[in-house]
């Protein structure tokens, strides 16, 4: 992996931390197969704090990961360009990740002309290219033969909203993007209604007098959505409404 930054590493030490503590707060965890040790890590990429703008992703769950770190098993999959058995292209919760955060540190580039996942990928977490922060909701990675969110498992391993909140404030984010998860995170966080972005919403919330913005909009491996007039297209109105606050 590209070499984290010592302002990463920063991030990554507090990181650290927090899940120490929580295995140890959860150490007498057990639903149904699943025990602590089976839990998947988040964090940040390499080059994370060197973005214009900083971005946390916060999907649902992981998939075919127990026990693995997301972080160091995702980048390298984009270094590869492979996900699992699919091209990066073809991974449509990655590509669209990828382009998402290209588009927001590149505000000028024309939303039609967007590399590539493939091609952001090349100097993705490097200086000058692309990264953010990524967490599932869900401590654990779904193992089931079955698309569907396990949803027992997400909130059984959330009932303690204290780590999702300290996550937030370390990694200190200047906007979120989750993904049709706004109930579950309202438990968590006071929103404040922005307006709308099309196919998403526009929130707000303060941590440690920080206003970070959150988009929650349509889960990015949806398959019946375009990556243009649903997923972009609400990043380029975001833009035209800070541009004009």
């Amino acid at each position: 992996m590209t070499p984290y930054t010592d302002s990463d590493n920063a991030i990554n030490s507090q990181i650290a931390d927090l899940y120490t503590s929580v295995v140890e707060k959860m150490k007498e965890f057990r639903f149904h197969d699943y025990v602590i040790s089976d839990i998947t890590t988040y964090g940040i990429f390499p080059r994370y704090t060197e973005q214009k703008l900083k971005i946390l992703f916060i999907g649902r769950e992981a998939r075919g990961l127990s026990g693995h770190n997301y972080m160091d098993v995702l980048f390298n999959a984009y270094k590869e360009s492979r996900v699992g058995d699919a091209h990066l292209n073809q991974a449509a919760f990655h590509r669209r990740m990828l382009k998402v955060a290209y588009y927001l540190n590149n505000p000028n580039a024309d939303v039609e002309e967007i590399p590539a996942a493939t091609e952001i990928a090349k100097d993705f977490g490097c200086s000058g290219g692309c990264s953010f922060a990524f967490m599932n909701l869900s401590k654990f990675s779904n193992e089931s033969d079955s698309w569907n969110t396990k949803w027992d498992l997400l909130n059984e391993s959330n009932l303690d909203h204290e780590f999702t909140k300290r996550f937030v404030e370390i990694v200190s984010p200047d906007l979120i993007i989750s993904m049709g998860i706004r109930n579950e995170l309202k438990k968590v966080f006071s929103f404040k209604d922005e307006g709308n972005l099309g196919s998403a919403l526009l929130f707000s919330i303060t941590e440690k007098d920080k206003i970070i913005d959150w988009i929650d909009g349509y889960h990015y491996s949806a398959p019946n959505i375009s990556d243009l007039a649903d997923v972009l297209n609400p990043i380029t109105q975001y833009m035209i409404k800070k541009k004009g606050a």
